[in-house]
């Protein structure tokens, strides 16, 4: 991995939260890799039971590129939206220029690569939170495998 991809300085994540994201970050993308892709990040996101709405809504202030996928301090901010919401704290309707600032520059310091020549700026990835209401609730409560087959019903 990176040196720098280890390492998170974001003036907004407290620095037990700040280490807590990047062993989460760590240990959801393969050695080496830069960004962690939208299904890994969902399945660590929807473990906070926000509801869906609000974790795709994370999800669009989180993918500041719309790349579909999140670097370190993407996810990080990711996670620090999340927890903000479980403790109560609306999310905004925009990132704060600042913090929008920071969490480029950190994407800068990590990757070294200008974000200007990802050719993902140019087509914007969907949001991998983003689910029907009728299939995620039957998703979250299991029910998907307590409902039996269609064909059953009639009989």
């Amino acid at each position: 991995m990176n040196g720098q991809q280890g390492q998170l300085s974001l003036s907004f994540v407290p620095a037990n939260d700040a280490q807590a994201y990047v062993r989460s970050f760590q240990s959801n993308v393969g050695a080496g890799a830069l960004r962690i892709g939208g299904d890994a990040a969902r399945q660590v996101l929807m473990q906070s039971r926000l509801p869906v709405n609000e974790l795709g809504r994370i999800w669009e202030l989180s993918d500041m590129h719309k790349q579909g996928s999140l670097s370190l301090p993407e996810f990080a901010l990711a996670m620090f939206l999340a927890q903000s919401r479980i403790k109560g704290k609306a999310l905004p309707d925009t990132l704060p220029p600042a913090i929008r600032a920071e969490v480029d520059a950190a994407n800068s310091r990590a990757t070294h690569v200008p974000l200007a020549t990802t050719p993902a700026l140019h087509t914007p990835a969907a949001n991998p939170l983003v689910m029907t209401q009728p299939q995620m609730s039957m998703q979250m409560v299991g029910m998907n495998r307590m409902l039996p087959p269609p064909n059953s019903m009639g009989s």
